[in-house]
């Protein structure tokens, strides 16, 4: 699995990984319950390879944040953050990726960018 087949659907939580294309849109299987979906032209769709985080003096692939944090985290998922408050997000965030930029990265983007690091490390997306 590869983060160009993993998509992020604005309208659903969770992430999912894309099975085929269609005309209109993509049939997915939810990485959650394995619900299989039809997405729609209108569907505000999101390919993680494809998503950069904003730094101070260039973007960062959203692959590399979560090398980061796999290695901060020692290659286990993270913990006691989903609850965190804002303060506590950015903190952390901060150490993962010090060069952020504070004017563009907002905290609820720091808990997606968690638990989308989460959910693809008990799919096994980490393992090599």
């Amino acid at each position: 699995m590869k983060l160009d087949e993993i998509i992020a659907i604005s309208s659903r939580p969770g992430l999912f990984k894309i099975l085929s294309k269609t005309r209109s849109g993509f049939i997915a299987q939810s990485l959650f319950d394995d619900v299989k979906i039809s997405t729609k032209i209108n569907d505000h769709i999101s390919i993680l390879d494809e998503i950069n985080i904003f730094g101070i003096n260039e973007e960062k692939p959203l692959n590399e944040i979560f090398k980061f944090i796999f290695e901060k985290e020692n290659g286990f998922p993270v913990t006691k953050m989903h609850k965190a408050s804002k303060e506590n997000l950015m903190s952390y965030f901060s150490s993962v990726y010090e060069n952020y930029d504070v004017h563009k990265v907002y905290a609820n983007d720091v808990k997606k960018i968690i638990s989308w690091y989460n959910i693809l490390h008990e799919k096994g997306f980490f393992d090599n």
